[in-house]
């Protein structure tokens, strides 16, 4: 029950001005602020599973919160990921996430097979096309992070070597 009562709180640095976004409650993870300081854009999911399920949680889309018209909707279509990790703006309008397996995909092991396992995307505003993953060359490449210079690190299998962590430089 808990899950469902998931919020947002925001406040200044300086720790003033606390406040709880006014967004539909439910179960929220991870989330990333825009390069511009007035989005938030967070996964939510629709479904709570089983005890003793592979994942708790599942049917993972993306919202956005707009701090300045005080709105909350979805970033693109509706994918349902099985899976989320990490969500990143690459701009204001682009996304880099950790998702694995859109709920409309009927072969789950075919579609990871044929990306090489890779559960990172990029997920455009409003796009409505299923997210293809990125970063193919790349055995296992999840968890996806940038920073201030819009590098990409990921981690990844490569052949012979075990886990590496791998930087893409823009």
């Amino acid at each position: 029950e808990e899950l469902k009562t998931s919020e947002i709180a925001i406040m200044n640095k300086d720790g003033r001005h606390f406040r709880v976004l006014p967004i539909s409650r439910g179960i929220i993870a991870n989330l990333a602020i825009s390069p511009d300081g007035k989005k938030i854009a967070y996964w939510a999911a629709q479904t709570i599973r089983k005890l003793g399920s592979k994942t708790f949680v599942t049917d993972f889309d993306v919202r956005e919160y707009d701090l300045t018209k005080k709105t909350d909707r979805l970033f693109a279509g509706i994918f349902n990921f099985f899976e989320i990790a990490n969500i990143n703006y690459l701009s204001n309008d682009l996304l880099l996430v950790g998702a694995s397996l859109p709920r409309s995909i009927e072969d789950s092991r075919e579609y990871a097979k044929n990306f090489n396992y890779s559960e990172i995307c990029q997920i455009e505003r409003q796009q409505e096309d299923i997210p293809i993953p990125r970063f193919t060359k790349n055995e296992n490449a999840r968890l996806p992070t940038t920073d201030k210079k819009n590098n990409i690190y990921f981690i990844d299998y490569p052949k012979g070597i075990g886990e590496a962590m791998t930087r893409m430089s823009p």
